[in-house]
């Protein structure tokens, strides 16, 4: 029911470590938190688990870290 986006390029070219969530039935974007996101990257993958996701690799960052979107 939401699309989780996560990281991605700035306007300086510099890597992100921020996401958001969007609900397509409402039209709605809200950010995630920060308080333990993985670090910056781009180019990572992020996969569902069924009930996380897991956001992984990137050219900047080659670990890995689990988001719960149920308590952000």
């Amino acid at each position: 029911t939401e699309l989780f986006m996560f990281g991605g390029i700035g306007p300086g070219g510099d890597p992100l470590a921020t996401g958001g969530l969007y609900t397509p039935a409402i039209d709605r974007w809200r950010p995630t938190r920060n308080v333990g996101a993985p670090s910056a990257r781009r180019a990572g993958v992020a996969v569902w688990t069924g009930s996380r996701f897991l956001v992984v690799g990137g050219t900047d960052d080659r670990t890995g870290a689990l988001y719960n979107p149920v308590n952000d």
